[in-house]
């Protein structure tokens, strides 16, 4: 069995797959080397050494070993927003000019998620209740390894409580099967899952978890309805929303805004109409994509690739 690739930069480590949770646990139980032993897939996470990967490589139970891969966030940092007012509205929105700034910010990351999607002043499910999941460090990357940890956190979170549970993830990794089975299990459980296309004028079914069949992906339009210059876009996608030139808060002060763009933003809009609608029924992620399907407005998008 040869080991899996990852397109772009590695931590290092790999995650193992097997072929039942029992294998996965019992092998992850003996190495002292382990990072993470999954839940919701049927796999582990660690550094392993080369003898380590040559006894993997010949184990009956593996079915895949892959390169623990390095991705990103999908948001660019440069009143009702016009975001909000569109998600709104049938008709097009005039252009109005916006001063764009540029702010380094770690902890703005998270807080311009959960306030796109459920905030009280832009946000469009205002009356959610967020739960953040850390995966990134503190330096802003996001290993494959964490980011299946942290849906496995959602999961056992989720069935723990009982309650209807949107997980929004904007972030991309190039391509990857892993992550895709753990997204794959969330929506199995019906916890329906919102990611974003990507920001890099490419097939969204070059990455993941866009690519998932499992997940809603979005990727991002602008003021002048067009499809934004940077989405990923292609048969991945399933909707379009705002992703340009959008308003949200700062870390500076409590009263500070900026303005920003990626299709993380998109996302969080979507994750947020997705809670409000789940909130009046209780939808499987295929229902909720008729549900979406059914209120988007079509044909109204130009310079779509």
């Amino acid at each position: 069995m040869n080991v899996v690739k990852y397109a772009g930069e590695t931590s290092g480590g790999y995650i193992v797959t097997f072929k039942t949770s029992n294998a996965a646990l019992l092998y992850g139980a003996k190495e002292n080397n382990i990072k993470y032993c999954y839940r919701i897939i049927n796999g582990c996470a660690g550094n392993f050494t080369d003898k380590q990967l040559h006894k993997l490589q010949a184990n009956s139970d593996v079915t895949g070993i892959y390169e623990d891969g390095v991705g990103g966030t999908a948001m660019i940092q440069t009143n009702a927003t016009w975001g909000l007012a569109r998600l709104s509205s049938a008709k097009k929105l005039q252009y109005t000019n916006i001063t764009m700034t540029l702010e380094d910010v770690q902890g703005g990351i998270r807080m311009a998620m959960e306030q796109a999607a459920a905030g009280s002043s832009y946000g469009v499910a205002k009356h959610a209740n967020i739960i953040a999941v850390k995966v990134l460090s503190d330096t802003g990357e996001v290993y494959t390894s964490d980011a299946i940890a942290g849906l496995d956190y959602v999961h056992d979170s989720v069935k723990t409580s009982h309650r209807p549970s949107i997980v929004n993830i904007s972030l991309w990794f190039y391509a990857y099967q892993p992550l895709d089975d753990a997204v794959a299990r969330l929506s199995k459980d019906d916890i329906i899952v919102v990611t974003c296309a990507g920001n890099f004028a490419q097939s969204a079914s070059l990455y993941s978890p866009a690519r998932a069949s499992s997940v809603i992906t979005v990727a991002a339009s602008n003021i002048t309805d067009q499809q934004a210059s940077f989405s990923n876009y292609g048969p991945a996608v399933d909707i379009f929303a705002p992703g340009e030139d959008i308003v949200c808060p700062s870390i500076k002060d409590k009263y500070a805004t900026r303005v920003a763009f990626g299709t993380s933003y998109s996302a969080a809009y979507v994750s947020g109409l997705v809670a409000t609608l789940q909130a009046l029924g209780n939808y499987t992620t295929d229902e909720m994509k008729d549900q979406l399907n059914d209120l988007a407005l079509k044909g109204v998008l130009t310079n779509v690739y």
